[in-house]
């Protein structure tokens, strides 16, 4: 049986969107407390949905003390503690806090410009 032209079209763009929509979908470590994060599972995030880690301090040696997905921090933080959301595929970390919590690169001063010495 051939299907009419637009049936066509309408078919691949079904296709395409379900593609974009899978695409969307974040995935990222989930645990929940000391001992479950030590080996953190994955997880499938909602749509708008980002990469958590909850821990106690800025030490990445630590696995964190909670990991998953949530629109933001205020969803997930447990009070006294910090918590840092990162956009990209398990960015929260298997070991460690994850990305989020790495401090950004320090640059070495540059020589004002036109200046030598």
């Amino acid at each position: 049986m051939k299907l009419p032209p637009f049936m066509h079209l309408i078919f691949r763009l079904l296709i395409v969107s379900t593609y974009f929509t899978y695409e969307e979908c974040l995935k990222c470590y989930s645990c929940d407390g000391p001992t479950d994060c030590a080996h953190p599972r994955q997880q499938l995030c909602p749509q708008n949905n980002e990469c958590f880690t909850v821990a106690q301090n800025y030490d990445t040696k630590l696995n964190g003390l909670r990991k998953g997905c949530a629109p933001t921090c205020d969803r997930v933080n447990i009070e006294g503690m910090l918590c840092r959301t990162c956009k990209f595929e398990l960015c929260n970390g298997e070991t460690g806090l994850g990305k989020a919590f790495e401090k950004p690169t320090i640059l070495p001063p540059q020589r004002p410009f036109g200046m030598c010495f």
